[in-house]
């Protein structure tokens, strides 16, 4: 019985880590879109800020 539970085991530990590294890589693009937004935000408020001071 053992010796049938093993490659099963090795097959589903293997699908989760390769999930795992799909999620992970999704995260990432997620989390670097969210940084290019961010910039762009900063770099817009710079642009008011002197405005934005003077209100």
């Amino acid at each position: 019985m053992e010796q049938a539970l093993f490659p099963l085991l090795d097959s589903v530990l293997t699908d989760l880590l390769e999930g795992k590294e799909r999620e992970g890589e999704a995260l990432k693009t997620m989390i670097l879109q969210r940084c290019s937004q961010m910039r762009e935000v900063v770099s817009t408020v710079r642009e008011h800020l002197p405005e934005i001071l003077q209100a």
